[in-house]
């Protein structure tokens, strides 16, 4: 076993602040750090940031979506975001890469002869798409975004999440909707695609 991967081990199994302290030199990916103290400090502080990958490994793959709700700020009303049953998956790569993308699933019908200029903005307001990196903090997941059906949500978005099983919840998560314009917190909820 590689230094590299044997404190992998180490943090995950939370013996780090004892074990790791012997070292004297490591390195770690493109990072090396010298005396034991700095090391854990160091060390802990990308294993935190989700940069040993140690975390990310529950999430990768593909995620179905059951349900996506938001509630107001103002009113405390529950709605569905995107009416009930969406069709929507959300993907996590393990190159750091992930999307999105949600429809409505009562959007319109293909038309041969194209759509109305109100059409087109109904059918904008009826989905949701966009493509990131991503990175963990703490019990978040990040979505650093750099293209988007809505150039609104380009940036990093910040998402609560919890892993159960085979099933991701994605709650907390304020935000403005695209189409109203309210506060609103959203809760999404997910299976995970299981190969054949």
């Amino acid at each position: 076993m590689t230094r590299a991967a044997e404190l992998r081990d180490i943090l995950r199994c939370g013996e780090g602040f004892e074990r790791a302290h012997s070292y004297s030199v490591f390195q770690l990916d493109s990072l090396q750090v010298i005396s034991g103290q700095r090391l854990i400090v160091t060390a802990h502080h990308y294993w935190q940031k989700g940069n040993l990958d140690l975390d990310k490994s529950g999430l990768l793959g593909s995620w179905r979506m059951i349900s996506w709700t938001r509630k107001s700020v103002e009113t405390g009303e529950v709605t569905d975001a995107l009416g009930p049953e969406p069709i929507g998956y959300i993907a996590y790569h393990a190159d750091g890469r992930m999307m999105a993308t949600v429809f409505r699933r009562d959007r319109l019908s293909a038309s041969v002869s194209g759509w109305s200029e109100e059409e087109k903005s109904q059918l904008f307001d009826d989905m949701l798409a966009y493509v990131a990196s991503y990175s963990l903090e703490g019990d978040r997941v990040v979505h650093h975004v750099d293209g988007s059906w809505n150039p609104n949500w380009h940036g990093d978005l910040s998402r609560p999440f919890v892993l159960e099983g085979d099933r991701l919840v994605i709650s907390g998560a304020p935000g403005v909707d695209p189409r109203t314009g309210d506060e609103v917190v959203y809760r999404m909820e997910f299976t995970k695609v299981l190969a054949d």
